[in-house]
């Protein structure tokens, strides 16, 4: 749940000061809660990994399942709109420079902090 709020408070704080990149946070926090809300809703019923850790925890199944079913939709909800910064629908395929250029940087930044901070893969 940390990894769906933590994303959605950091996005709600730059959205009240108007920053121009502030799409980029709401795509990320987007993607947080689609694939934790996929990821605890299916794993509600198949009790394996995290869920299973969850549920013999005391943790309910409807509330893993009602978590999945409001974060999946709310992530899908705040993609909607976003094509065009990402050079879809109106934009033809646009996309401006900065704009790439910090997606690339943001996407080798995630890349290396998973790999340094996953005990299988110490760099």
């Amino acid at each position: 749940m940390l990894g769906a709020l933590l994303p959605l408070t950091f996005m709600a704080a730059v959205h009240r000061v108007r920053l121009s990149w502030y799409y980029f946070l709401r795509f990320f926090a987007g993607v947080c809660l689609v694939a934790n809300g996929l990821y605890l809703g299916i794993d509600s019923f198949g009790r394996g990994e995290d869920g299973g850790t969850l549920l013999h925890n005391g943790a309910s199944q409807w509330g893993l399942l009602g978590f999945g079913l409001l974060a999946f939709p709310s992530g899908l909800w705040l993609w909607h709109g976003l094509g065009p910064h990402f050079g879809l629908g109106t934009a033809r395929g646009q996309v401006s420079q900065k704009a790439a250029i910090t997606s690339c940087a943001l996407f080798m930044a995630i890349v290396v902090a998973e790999l340094s901070f996953s005990p299988a893969h110490r760099l």
